[in-house]
């Protein structure tokens, strides 16, 4: 099979999972009744045998399967309100085309046949007779391609929804219903005839006003054009729908022309807003008093914020070089593809449309095309990213602080911009660390060792560049973070590589180490004499591995302290003390690099590091006090990690008590009763996890029967009980507690299968849509949380704007804005407070917030699965409920 066919067969598969979530939104936001909005006769009934297989019917569209988008689900959900047709109905390739009721589906059963262990999943299957009954206005068919049905010519879906037709606009509905109010109203009786002329008279005021109004005329010299793009854009899509290399591509038109029609509706919102202002002041005339009505000047009112809402979140959509280097070059994109799509060149709107993709991989961190998108990244994006940094570095002093400063503001004034000069700092650097971590995810791993080598010595040197004023702080520290940064990166992939020679020699001396102890405790006095002579052996080479190094770092010290002196003897405002403090970030930054290669921080090597620290103690004599903390740490890590810990422990216990026993002496008795006592408390758990017996059998009858208990679930359908109205409870959350309980329990047991099923139960529950399941971002251990999550999870409003890289959370009058990699809070709708977190933001995809702050904030921490690429959303409540299926698992 052709690996494109392979490739769109497989997120097809994807898609039929994901829709079933879906639904679920659908019932619960879209179950109204028919709004007068709708009329039955511009639709029209289709013959069922007709149709596709792998086709749905959502409201009054018709949508084959692998043709879905987020516009076209967008639109079709909306005429599920409009139409009353509030059913979601799926025509099954799995059931020989018969037509299946999945609405709240929750699993690919709902559709097929499928053994369930307790018999058939029967779909519920619904005859011909149902869906000829319907009304249906459009259909998209698997060519990609959207028809309308009155007439079976292809339309563009852009238009279906016209922004130019304002009885029909979403957000003017509270004024279309009290305007059909007044036109269905009837007479009143005759018993003031006077009166009852006055009533007339005003209802058919209101309704000559509001017809007006309903003719203000929204067309614009810009809106024509905006027109013109857009027909030129789906000459295009039609004419590479059907054959385009991968979804991705057809998606990337889509949100390219959804970005030309939300600057279309810009224009039109405009005028609307100014209109409608006209008429609010027109309805509160004191003239006449013809115009005024409680009730329409209510409706106007909320139809007025509709429109500024809708205003202000389409603002952030549209097209715009925005404040990022990806929003940039992501607007140069779209405007070469609306540009080419206009001559006709359609060859160029093919590579437009290979960028925009790469683009939105490289956003989201899911690699694809990865040679393509790993010279976007190092031929535009970072060397963009790394120019635009390097400016902030060296701008020095902004034009606003030395303004300020001339003026003798207050301290707290200039601190403030100082504040906003580090933010700038920290979001270009946030994006240049972005780039280069997501280019070493696309090239070889060799390739990347040496790319980070090369980048490190380069930004070692922008500390020249760096003046001496109030800034020089803040961007000399910059510098520093971003040489850390790239420095544990290029560990990482070191150690996936295998590590350095100095970390096989030590894994080497561990191994060596076990096996004397061994051989010690089998009275094998031959065998531990080898053993140790191989030790010593493998000590000297480590020594010499290490010597180089050392006194590179002992050079690096004593230039620092020396340095440090140097600078004392300066006073405050001499010239010579920034180019000292350059020499001293220089030098640390150096220091650090090499203090990395020398170090891991896994926990095996932590135990392990302890261990071998301990013995040496133990055998060569030293500091008995650091043996006690030794013991207390291994003791500390026991809890969470009993197979690592025990066994390290217990080498210490018997080293201690064969050493006390050669020498007859006491010295050890202390430890020896501590660190028994430790292995007697913890060795059921270290049994326990031993066993880990439980196979992936077993563990999947025990989800099995979580599920069927209630103790998780397929959908969402939670209401967040008193985390807000999200998903903060509802068979969402039972699953992450689920996927949680499975975590732990092969964190505690050592069973693999555990770990595999908690990672493979994640990645469904991602699959169908469970907000509470994400992508993990990397280098981050102290935890982040994407604010897609925190929106799910306390039932909060969201909106994003990608050209500003800014996400904005709301409920109620609590309002927070967060921008990509950093660590600025703007609070509240006028958006005028502002707070800091500690740390700054990162971004994939969305928005991530670190955990000290989403703790503190939203009462939600996120756990890692296993080693996945993905994180769960845990709260309290959850952790409670995660507990309880451990307990069962442990026990049963």
């Amino acid at each position: 099979m052709d690996e494109r066919k392979k490739e769109r067969k497989m997120k097809k598969r994807i898609r039929i999972a994901v829709i079933f979530a879906a639904c679920a939104v659908l019932v619960c936001v879209y179950a109204l009744p028919a709004s007068a909005l709708f009329n039955e006769e511009d639709a029209a009934h289709v013959r069922p045998a007709d149709i596709e297989n792998g086709t749905l019917a959502i409201g009054a569209h018709l949508i084959h399967i692998s043709a879905l988008t987020d516009e076209l689900y967008g639109i079709a959900s909306a005429s599920a309100a409009e139409s009353g047709q509030d059913r979601i109905y799926y025509k099954s390739e799995l059931n020989g085309g018969a037509w299946c009721d999945i609405t709240g589906a929750n699993s690919l059963s709902a559709i097929a046949f499928v053994p369930d262990g307790d018999g058939t999943a029967v779909p519920t299957v619904v005859g011909d007779s149902i869906i000829a009954a319907l009304f249906f206005t459009h259909h998209t068919k698997s060519d990609g391609i959207t028809y309308d049905l009155r007439n079976n010519s292809p339309v563009n879906i852009f238009n279906i929804r016209s922004p130019y037709d304002l009885e029909s606009m979403e957000e003017l509905s509270p004024l279309k219903m009290q305007y059909d109010m007044f036109v269905e109203m009837e007479n009143p009786p005759p018993d003031d005839p006077a009166a009852a002329a006055i009533w007339v008279d005003k209802r058919d005021e209101i309704l000559k006003r509001t017809g007006q109004f309903w003719q203000t005329s929204v067309h614009t010299p810009q809106t024509d054009e905006y027109d013109r793009y857009l027909a030129a854009l789906q000459s295009y899509y039609q004419a590479v729908a059907a054959e385009a290399d991968s979804e991705d591509e057809i998606a990337a038109i889509q949100a390219c022309m959804d970005s030309v029609d939300t600057a279309r509706r810009v224009d039109v919102f405009a005028v609307v807003e100014s209109a409608l202002m006209q008429f609010i002041e027109d309805s509160m005339s004191v003239m006449d008093g013809s115009l005024t009505d409680s009730n329409l000047q209510a409706a106007l009112g909320d139809s007025l914020a509709n429109i500024q809402t809708a205003f202000g979140e389409a603002q952030g959509r549209m097209l715009s070089e925005g404040a990022t280097i990806l929003s940039s070059v992501r607007y140069r994109a779209s405007t070469d593809l609306i540009n080419h799509a206009a001559a006709g060149d359609f060859a160029a709107c093919d590579i437009d449309v290979v960028v925009l993709v790469n683009l939105k991989n490289i956003e989201n961190g899911t690699p694809q095309d990865a040679a393509s998108e790993a010279a976007l990244l190092q031929n535009e994006l970072i060397l963009r990213a790394a120019s635009r940094l390097t400016e902030f570095l060296y701008a020095g002093e902004s034009s606003k602080y030395k303004a300020a400063v001339t003026a003798l503001s207050a301290g707290a004034t200039l601190r403030a911009i100082a504040a906003d000069n580090r933010g700038l700092l920290g979001i270009a650097r946030g994006e240049l660390e972005f780039f280069i971590d997501a280019l070493t995810k696309r090239i070889p791993a060799e390739e990347s060792e040496g790319y980070l080598t090369t980048r490190i010595t380069l930004t070692q040197g922008w500390y020249a560049g760096i003046g001496g004023d109030a800034f020089f702080e803040d961007a000399t520290a910059c510098v520093g973070s971003h040489i850390e940064f790239l420095s544990k990166l290029k560990r990482q992939i070191e150690l996936a590589l295998g590590g350095s020679a100095l970390d096989q020699l030590v894994a080497e001396k561990g191994v060596l180490q076990t096996e004397y102890l061994a051989a010690l405790d089998n009275s094998d006095l031959a065998g531990a004499k080898a053993a140790e002579d191989q030790i010593a052996e493998i000590d000297d080479q480590i020594a010499a591995a290490e010597e180089e190094t050392n006194a590179e770092i002992s050079e690096l010290e004593t230039d620092i302290n020396d340095l440090e002196n140097e600078l004392a003897g300066l006073d405050d405002d001499d010239a010579g003390r920034a180019a000292i403090e350059r020499e001293i970030d220089l030098k640390e930054s150096q220091l650090r690099g090499l203090s990395d290669s020398l170090s891991s921080d896994s926990m095996g090597k932590l135990a392990a590091d302890l261990r071998n620290e301990a013995l040496d103690i133990i055998e060569n004599g030293g500091n008995t006090g650091a043996l006690g903390d030794i013991i207390d740490s291994l003791g500390g890590l026991l809890e969470s990690a009993p197979k690592i810990a025990f066994p390290a422990l217990k080498d210490l216990y018997s080293a201690m008590q064969k050493k006390s026993a050669l020498d007859g002496s006491s010295a050890f008795s202390g430890d020896i009763a501590k660190a028994e006592a430790l292995l007697t408390d913890s060795k059921a758990a270290y049994d326990t996890a031993l066993s880990g017996s439980k196979t992936a059998a077993d563990l999947k009858d025990f989800i099995a029967g979580a599920l069927a208990s209630g103790a998780g679930g397929d959908t969402g359908g939670g209401t967040g009980g008193d985390t807000g109205s999200g998903a903060g409870s509802g068979a969402d959350a039972d699953n992450v507690a689920l996927i949680n309980a499975l975590i732990d329990y092969a964190d505690a047991t050592g069973n693999a299968d555990a770990s595999n099923l908690a990672g493979a139960e994640a990645l469904r529950q991602m699959n169908l849509g469970n907000p509470l399941v994400f992508k993990w971002v990397d280098d981050s251990a102290q935890g982040y949380l994407p604010v897609t999550a925190i929106r799910a999870y306390k039932g909060m409003r969201y909106v994003w704007s990608r050209n500003l890289n800014q996400a904005t959370l709301a409920r109620g009058i609590d309002y927070y804005t967060y921008t990509a990699y950093s660590d600025k809070i703007v609070r509240g709708k006028d958006k005028k407070e502002v707070e800091y977190m500690d740390t700054p933001s990162r971004f994939l995809g969305c928005v991530y917030l670190p955990l000290a702050y989403t703790e503190k904030t939203f009462e939600c921490i996120p756990v890692r699965v296993g080693n996945t690429d993905l994180g769960v959303l845990m709260s309290t409540k959850l952790s409670e409920q995660s507990d309880g299926l451990l307990d069962t698992l442990m026990s049963s």
